[in-house]
């Protein structure tokens, strides 16, 4: 099955668990709206499936890939949620790349990449249905690759990788389905400067991409 079916049949589940619960959660709301609102303390979930997308120089070496998010919120304010996460990418249809160490050039392919981070979100409450989402994000950014470092079984670098910190922006809407739980899409940008503490990769290797996906708050 390839990525553009799988990423169809996705959608449909989503959208068929939105028609199916909306219904019991109209009549809820007109009830009582404050009920299905964060309150302030509380921890939400946020699953995110989608895309990766590589801009300018990294395309170059890496195409559209398949993407995967999961992190939790604190909810700090009426307005602010504090994000800890992490989202992961899987290449494919990757072009080879060129490891750079001391003496020599290696060559391979990248075969995971993604990051690890916080996020600070401002939400902002569109009606009663809708939320529109901005946040900024920090942390740890990640390329790995399937070049082999003859090191031990037992240690953890088994295969060479670039690791450096990244930037994140991003903006989303979600439509309250249920009480606490949301549906929606979101859009990010990433600034990944993979030679910024090791000079492992090419200089003109690329370090912006952006993710699309659907998200799942609950």
């Amino acid at each position: 099955m390839n990525f553009k079916v799988s990423l169809f049949i996705i959608i449909c589940c989503f959208g068929s668990s939105v028609v199916l619960s909306q219904a019991t959660f109209s009549d809820s709301l007109s009830a009582n709206t404050s009920d299905f609102r964060p309150r302030i303390g509380g921890i939400e979930f946020t699953l995110n499936v989608g895309t990766y997308v590589p801009i300018y120089n990294l395309r170059k070496t890496l195409k559209v890939s398949p993407a995967i998010g999961f992190g939790f919120s604190v909810i700090i304010s009426k307005k602010f949620e504090l994000q800890i996460g992490t989202n992961v990418f899987f290449p494919v249809n990757s072009n080879e790349l060129g490891y750079i160490l001391t003496d020599t050039i290696l060559v391979g392919k990248p075969s995971l990449s993604g990051v690890m981070g916080v996020w600070l979100t401002r939400v902002e409450s569109i009606g009663k249905l809708y939320f529109w989402d901005n946040r900024i994000g920090t942390g740890l950014g990640f390329l790995q690759t399937d070049i082999k470092t003859n090191k031990p079984e037992e240690e953890n670098d088994r295969v060479y990788s670039s690791e450096t910190v990244f930037i994140n922006v991003g903006t989303g809407f979600r439509r309250l389905v249920r009480d606490y739980k949301s549906i929606g899409i979101d859009i990010r940008y990433f600034y990944v400067p993979y030679n910024a503490f090791q000079k492992n990769l090419s200089s003109d290797f690329g370090n912006q991409y952006l993710t699309t996906s659907i998200s799942y708050n609950f």
